[in-house]
């Protein structure tokens, strides 16, 4: 038989042959596994197969709060990949009170849900859920709390994560004007179940119309009988404008200044001449029949009157001087005093008294108000006596 090949090319061959299998046998049994952290990536060719043989071979460890991809003890694959977040440290402020966290998470929002970090409605954050975590990054979380506004009629609940008052008002366009009175300060903090109380103040200034009182001048008159009046100038009122600032809270009105006021017209003051003319005559007595006609219950037959009517009497004593500076006297036997309205019977009128006798209107007393008199007697012990009694008062001409 004829030989084709010789005995090195035949070595050559099997050698070449052996080779192609370990390489073929090695390529096979080889993995090339990529490894990202922190989203750089690297590429590892390895006959390792679980990944935390990979992970020891080339040197990285996981840390406490690191997040793999894959379980430690997983089985890899010829070409797989191994992806690594390291946790870094965030700190979270919730009304003041910071927590620490270490998180692989990669944004704020998955942050929280993995944390069990609840959000509230109107709870205010310092930074958004979309907003990437970052190493060492500081997260503010003020919580909502109630907060009860009373004003313009209207009761109203809100929920703020607002520290003060000022802030609450910004932030919920709450107008607080100049003039308004508010139950609390801008600068006082917010609690949960505060109620805050807004009286609306208002002004508006108006002008009112007012009359001017006269005065009423009294002059002494020596030509006019003591106890009669002449008006010898009648009083006219005046007019002036007074301008006011009226001062309302929630609508109602509080107070008021006068903010001035203009004269249109002065008052003219009324005149009257006041009788200082004594005409009181003591020498002339009634006549002996008409004073035991007096003492009776009887008229004296003599009696000239121009009108009677009658009147309530009470009887008074000790009073020193009269209304019109007389000293009041008792005398059965003649002219006695009694006081009056001197707007229904005028001082000095002489008149006569039922079951009292002749008397002259000299004096005035506070109670003595329409038709009413009162008789002068010369002791209290009298006076109880007499009491309170009507009687006919006959004017005498």
């Amino acid at each position: 038989m004829k030989r084709y090949f010789s005995k090195s090319v035949f070595i050559a061959l099997f050698a070449a042959a052996v080779i192609m299998t370990v390489v073929i046998a090695v390529d096979s049994m080889m993995k090339n596994i990529t490894i990202v952290i922190d989203g750089k990536e690297q590429v590892v060719s390895t006959f390792k197969d679980t990944v935390e043989e990979v992970l020891e071979e080339n040197g990285i460890t996981i840390a406490e709060k690191d997040k793999l991809s894959k379980n430690t003890n997983e089985t890899l694959g010829k070409k797989d990949m191994i992806q690594i977040d390291r946790a870094v440290p965030v700190q979270v402020s919730i009304d003041g009170t910071v927590t620490s966290y270490l998180t692989p998470e990669k944004t704020v929002g998955a942050f929280f849900e993995t944390e069990n970090i609840a959000l509230m409605e109107k709870d205010k954050v310092s930074a958004s859920l979309e907003d990437e975590v970052t190493s060492g990054m500081k997260v503010n979380i003020d919580r909502a709390v109630g907060v009860t506004l009373i004003a313009d009629g209207q009761e109203v609940t809100y929920l703020t994560p607002e520290k003060t008052v000022g802030a609450f008002f910004t932030a919920e366009e709450v107008v607080v004007n100049e003039l308004d009175k508010v139950s609390s300060s801008m600068e006082d903090a917010i609690a949960n179940g505060m109620a805050i109380t807004i009286i609306r103040v208002t002004t508006e200034v108006v002008e009112e119309n007012q009359s001017i009182a006269f005065t009423v001048q009294e002059k002494k008159d020596s030509t006019i009988d003591k106890g009669k009046t002449v008006v010898k100038q009648e009083g006219v009122k005046g007019e002036r404008v007074v301008t006011k600032k009226l001062t309302f809270e929630d609508g109602v009105q509080v107070s008021e200044e006068v903010l001035s006021t203009e004269v249109l017209k002065e008052a003219v003051d009324k005149i009257v001449h006041v009788g200082t003319k004594n005409t009181t005559v003591y020498g002339k007595k009634p006549s002996a029949s008409s004073i035991n006609a007096s003492r009776g219950s009887a008229i004296p037959s003599s009696l000239n009157y121009s009108k009677a009517f009658r009147v309530e009497a009470t009887a008074y004593a000790g009073h020193g001087i009269t209304a019109t500076g007389t000293k009041p006297v008792r005398n059965p036997s003649g002219w006695s005093t009694i006081a009056v309205d001197r707007n229904v019977i005028p001082l000095g009128t002489k008149v006569y008294v039922e079951n009292y006798g002749y008397a002259i209107a000299e004096d005035v007393g506070g109670a003595i108000k329409g038709n009413k008199i009162d008789i002068y007697v010369n002791s209290t012990a009298e006076a109880y006596r007499w009491g309170r009694r009507t009687v006919t008062i006959y004017i005498l001409e």
